[in-house]
């Protein structure tokens, strides 16, 4: 869109130093968008603490503690059959060639 607007010269060379710009589109659709973006976020930090089911981290760490105690438990009826638990992917193991 075509316009003419008169901007402060100072404003737009500071604009156009900070941002890298080379020509003054450049930096007023620059300028424009990260208007756009503060906005953006302003808006969703409205949204931070209104969950009221959210979990606490206390709800989270009692939570992984009784996964943990599955697990244990677990592991306890198998009787040692199953790898431990390592935190990575679990990986099937090789088959080896009867040869």
């Amino acid at each position: 869109m075509k316009t003419t607007v008169n901007i402060p010269e100072k404003l737009l060379k500071s604009v156009m130093k900070r941002s890298g710009s080379k020509t003054i589109r450049e930096a007023v659709v620059l300028a424009l968008e990260a208007y756009e973006r503060r906005d953006k976020l302003r808006e969703i930090t409205k949204l931070f603490g209104t969950f009221k089911d959210f979990m606490t981290p206390e709800d989270l760490r009692e939570m992984r503690g009784m996964r943990d105690k599955r697990h244990d438990l677990r592991r306890q009826q198998l009787g040692g059959r199953i790898a431990p638990l390592t935190g990575g992917v679990s990986r099937p193991r090789s088959r080896q060639n009867p040869a």
